[in-house]
């Protein structure tokens, strides 16, 4: 196999750019390859054959982690794809901002895309795509934008309803895009609950997916 077809093959698969092209901090703050939990195999599969998923989960599963390697791999494999990654605060935002510059920084330069823009809150690529990250209630966050990939996080702990917010974001995701979300569950009903349940007796377009399990 030559050099070229190695290439080829490492970015036909997320799974197989993400286990063998990037790297993440461990507990010790060591960064090591990232090595797919049985969970984070799971969530890129349902990812690959359903456009809306909706995911109640366990704390500390690895899926931001897994999530933003996703958004770095579409965007260098696919030019002109645009992701959306929003949080429920401007903390944990930030922290998905950090994941995102950790594992593109880890891969090989041969492999990778140069970045033309990094301000804090968007990564923009050579090849035209580009990864923005937002807190929910961010007016512009989907202004004018054409969406390929959503992940918004910690649905439930959202203060404010994120109904409106939702219908704007799929309103903007492509024929093709995937929009995905997720929270550890919360005392009370929540939209988040809401829309979980619902997903699960039938009543919209989300995939229900329950994950438990433990992972950096």
């Amino acid at each position: 196999m030559t050099e070229i077809e190695k290439i080829q093959r490492l970015k036909s698969s997320a799974v197989l750019f993400i286990e063998n092209c990037c790297k993440i901090k461990d507990k010790n703050k060591k960064l090591v390859k990232f090595k797919l939990t049985k969970q984070q195999r799971q969530l890129l599969d349902i990812m690959e054959k359903n456009k809306y998923v909706i995911i109640c989960k366990q704390r500390q599963i690895g899926i931001s982690s897994v999530v933003a390697a996703k958004a770095i791999y579409m965007c260098i494999t696919q030019p002109g794809t645009s992701c959306l990654l929003m949080s429920y605060r401007d903390a944990s935002t930030r922290d998905i901002y950090n994941k995102l510059k950790a594992i593109y920084r880890s891969i090989p330069s041969f492999l990778s895309d140069k970045l033309v823009v990094d301000n804090k809150v968007e990564m923009k690529f050579a090849n035209g795509s580009g990864i923005t990250v937002a807190t929910c209630g961010t007016k512009d966050a989907v202004s004018g934008a054409t969406l390929n990939y959503v992940h918004i996080s910690e649905c439930a702990l959202m203060r404010e309803s994120i109904s409106d917010q939702l219908a704007s974001i799929e309103s903007a995701l492509t024929p093709d895009g995937i929009m995905c979300l997720e929270s550890t569950p919360q005392d009370g009903l929540t939209y988040f609950s809401e829309l979980y349940m619902a997903a699960e007796n039938g009543l919209n377009l989300y995939t229900p997916v329950f994950l438990v399990g433990w992972t950096i």
